[in-house]
This record gives structure tokens, sequence and C-alpha cells, in this order.
């Protein structure tokens, strides 16, 4: 029987939060777009992974981000147990499926149902499913089959009459989507302000056009989420979408994956590779982090914008794509001009149109509804018991400044769902229960004395490598950036 997903066999290091709220590593045997398949141990509890139970996946595939994964266990058998990924967003997705396709050595055999044949056809004879790899089209093409299968699933078991009216309902709904614009995944873009009303806004009215964008924001306001609209709402929005992160690849090796590289063009490159640019021809590139591209490679991505035109590491031959640039930073780019680290020309070339998104302290009554949203969206998850919040865990929400913003607020339910006894409480959330107190600009002074002392602890104690003072501290790279801004830590000479 072949699997729904194509998978390799690849040694991926791994860690799984357990209920008794000690994380452990873990040996993965396989991994898919759809889930893992884990070697968990004979010392591990099989009553902690019953069917359907969630649990908090931790993984590294290559990058210097990991990530942090929810996944449903499928199956818990004598060879191992089976993970399927809830809840997967877009962006993860993606960066699962470029470690999979860079992975698939071995073009003898099928991913899918380890049918072994001599010569490459873009079907298997044995399952049929695709296996032009290389396609950019490739993902979209698995999200669709897949679907088909579990539609094709659950109308087996319909008698005639039952399968008469899905089939009534699908006519009906297929002449009022025929006249819908299509329109991307916005999950967790929910919210009344004014602010982000003129967010919606300026989505609506951007993503028509092919004319770059600039999205400014604090980590976690959403900035991936809003490029992934506008893509969604683009007449690009059957063409590939590309991300890479500026601020996580070495800048020696960021040029070859932005414009790819020919074959011998240095050590290493044993053969061709697209780059990100190539990738994406037809659909759209997101440049994260983009305040953190080296200025040599500013003066190439000014020069394409002005051309469409880009030139291959070692290669004679300049190739021409078409590619709409999207780009992201939480960095104020005047004052990186300003200071020489941004180059001016291409500042102005890519402020065509810029979207400021709020944080999540100020979005006012946005917080309550955000926080009601996203407790609703993760009971449904993992089947969770919970009555709602008290009055005193919806005043501590929002008297909180949520300075990871939404990203902070969706683990911070997510804790609270697994521990709460009926009704989350603030404690459930690590929240102050008074916020409000009069004391608390005394404690707020107190807790960034503490945080200072600690960070430049771990910094000096991992000789000021950002990398890995972050995985000390249990944050993200960018988290780190901005406490050192804003608790004001300079880093020696």
């Amino acid at each position: 029987m072949s699997r729904l997903s194509p998978r390799i066999n690849k040694k991926v290091q791994a860690s799984i939060v357990f209920p008794d709220k000690k994380e452990r590593s873990v040996h993965v045997k396989n991994i898919g777009l759809g889930g893992v398949f884990l070697d968990i141990g004979q010392e591990v509890s099989v009553k902690w992974f019953a069917p359907k139970t969630i649990h908090i996946l931790r993984i590294s595939i290559g990058n210097p981000d990991e990530l942090l994964l929810r996944a449903m266990v499928v199956r818990n058998g004598g060879k191992g147990l089976a993970l399927r990924f809830s809840a997967i967003s877009q962006g993860e997705l993606l960066k699962i499926w470029e470690f999979i396709r860079e992975s698939i050595t071995n073009h003898n055999r099928c991913p899918y149902c380890n049918h072994p044949f001599e010569e490459f056809s873009k079907n298997c004879p044995n399952c049929k499913r695709g296996r032009d790899f290389k396609d950019k089209g490739y993902l979209t093409y698995w999200k669709k089959e897949t679907l088909l299968s579990h539609i094709s699933d659950n109308l087996s078991n319909l008698e005639i009459s039952e399968l008469q009216k899905v089939s009534e309902l699908l006519e009906k709904d297929s002449l009022i989507m025929g006249h819908s614009p299509a329109c991307s995944e916005t999950e967790e873009f929910v919210g009344t302000c004014p602010a982000i009303k003129e967010v919606f806004g300026l989505i609506r009215k951007i993503a028509p056009t092919d004319f770059p964008v600039v999205i400014f924001g604090e980590s976690g306001t959403g900035k991936e989420l809003t490029v992934l609209a506008i893509h969604g709402r683009s007449p690009r929005n059957k063409g590939p979408f590309v991300a890479i992160n500026c601020a996580a690849i070495p800048e020696s090796l960021l040029e070859a994956e932005l414009f790819g590289h020919a074959k011998g063009a240095f050590t290493g490159a044993h053969e061709v590779k697209k780059g990100k640019f190539e990738q994406a021809d037809g659909g759209t590139l997101l440049l994260d982090e983009i305040g953190e591209m080296p200025l040599n490679l500013q003066s190439k991505l000014l020069r394409f914008l002005e051309t469409q035109i880009i030139e291959p590491i070692g290669s004679q031959q300049n190739k021409k794509v078409n590619v709409r640039i999207l780009a992201a930073t939480n960095m104020d780019l005047e004052k990186a001009v300003a200071a020489g680290r941004f180059r001016l020309d291409l500042y102005y070339r890519l402020k065509v149109f810029t979207i400021n998104l709020p944080p999540l302290r100020e979005r006012g009554t946005d917080k309550a509804i955000l926080a009601q949203y996203f407790l609703k969206k993760i009971k449904k998850e993992g089947n969770w018991e919970c009555k709602g919040f008290t009055p005193e865990a919806m005043e501590a929400i929002n008297g909180h400044s949520w300075p990871g913003n939404v990203r902070e607020m969706i683990n911070r339910i997510r804790r609270a769902v697994v521990v709460q006894d009926e009704w989350v409480r603030p404690e459930d959330m690590e929240l102050d229960a008074e916020p409000n107190k009069v004391s608390q600009p005394k404690l707020k002074e107190a807790k960034n004395s503490l945080k200072k002392e600690m960070i430049m602890k771990t910094l000096n104690e991992n000789g000021y490598n950002i990398s890995q003072t972050a995985r000390c501290l249990g944050i993200s790279r960018q988290h780190l950036y901005l406490l050192k801004k804003k608790l004001d830590i300079g880093i020696p000479e």
C-alpha cells in the first residue's frame, strides 16, 4: 500500500515534550509531508501515546531555526510511533518540503510505495503518483491529491442517497466559488481594531498588483500570514510561493541560495542548483528579515528588481524570471539606511507599498477576541475539554503587554489547555493574576534587570555566539536581537 506523502529515511534531530513536562530526544526513522515515524525507545510509557493524543514535536531539518510542531498519534505499534502533523502552517510545510526534496537522491525507487524501476518517469508505474519533484508546483499537486484521497475514503462509506446530496451541494457551491476571488489561509488574521482593519484593506488593494511590498512589524505580529494573504489573493496564487530568511543563512551561502549556481562554481558545487528566484518563477518570493541582507547582495537584488534577470554563480548565462518580491522585517530600515547598513536606492525601490502590522499590545479589544478564537481552535485540534477563560484570566490577557505578540498568545493558550482544570486561569497561561496592580512598573523593572543579567551571563558563557545563546535561553535569534536592543545589551569587540 502506498503512502499519502513522499517520505525519506534520514537522520533528523528531534525531541518530544512529554506529559511529565520533560523533553526527551527521539529517533526519527522517516519524515514526510504529512508526519513522522519515530522510535521512542523502550523506557517510554506506551500509555502516553494513545491514538489521537496531541504532542509537541521539536525537529531540526538542517536550518538554524528549529520547527516546533503539533503532531497527533495515528499508530502506536511494536515497531515505532506514527505521528501526523496537526495544524501545520504553509511556511512550516514549505520548509519540510524543501528538506525532503533536497534529500531525495535515490531516483530508482518511488518514495511513496518503494517500487523499483530502471528509468525515470513522471508517474510511478505502481502507485501512479507523480514523481516530478523538481516541478515548482509539486507541493500544490501533493495537497490536492491528498485531499482527494481523504474525500474519496470518506465518500466510499456513504449510501447512494447521501452521495446524491453531496453531489448537489458541490454543484451549488461550485457556482458560488466560481465567482469568488481566490483567498489564502489567514487563519490567525482575526481582529476588529482600526489598525488591523486598515491592514485588511491594504491587502485587498495591494494583492492584485505586481508591485513589491514591504511588511514591517515586530516578531510574532503575523508578517508571514500577511504575505500569504497577499499571494493567495493575487493573480499568482496558482504559482509557487517561496520563502527565505535572510538572517538564518550565513552570508557566504546566501548568494547561492538566492541566485543558484552552476556545476563546479565552487568547492562542493557538484551539480547545477536553482536559486530561490528561479524556484519562484511565475509566483512570489518572500525575503524575510531583509534588513539582515549583506550590502553586496543588496546591489544584486536592486539589479534584479530593475531587470528581472538573475545570474547564477559561476554561470556565463543570465536568466530572466517572472517573480514578485515581498519583503518582511522587524528592523527600522530608515535607521539602517542612515547607519549605512541598507542601500538607500534599494529602500526606495522596495518601498512601493508598505504595511505596518500593529503589535498585539496596541490592538485593544482584539486581545480578548484573539484569545477566545485561539482557545476554540486549540480545543478542536486536540479534542480538549475546557469551558473557557475565568474572568481573572481575561483580565490578565487584557493587562499583559504581549512582547511576543500573537505567537506568544498562541503558545501560552496551548500550554493552558493542557494544564487547565475545566477553566483557564491566569496561572495556567503563566500570566500575572493582577496585571494592573500599582506596583507593576517596579516589578517590570526588576524583571528586565534579571533578564538583562541572565542574557549577559549566557552570552559570555557561549562566547557571544547569538545562535548558541538563543538555544540556551530557549528563544529564537530574532527574539534575542529584540531583547538586546530593548535592554541595551552590547557585545564587546
